[in-house]
């Protein structure tokens, strides 16, 4: 969803992870545990998107989902757009 969204984004390994990134400049990333996700928008997590977490664990950095959560796309544009937002153009 985010890389048809932002196709100028570079999906990279990074820490064992995958990320996307706008030249050296990481926008957001995705793990895995055993028992949830966590979503990382690089720049951290906005009251905004706070708002719209219904259920779901935020903390500075992070957002834990469940394994099974449906991806919300709007979602995780908001968080894409508000991490460019912060990058210089």
């Amino acid at each position: 969803m985010i890389a048809d969204a932002y196709p100028d984004l570079e999906l990279v390994i990074a820490w064992n992870q995958p990320m996307l990134r706008r030249g050296k400049d990481y926008v957001f990333g995705i793990s895995a545990a055993t028992n949830h996700l966590l979503l990382a928008p690089f720049g951290g997590v906005s009251e905004t998107v706070t708002s719209k977490l219904a259920g779901l664990v935020a903390n500075i950095k992070t957002v834990r989902i469940p394994v099974d959560w449906t991806p919300d796309a709007e979602l995780l544009r908001l968080m894409v757009a508000e991490r460019l937002a912060q990058l210089p153009a």
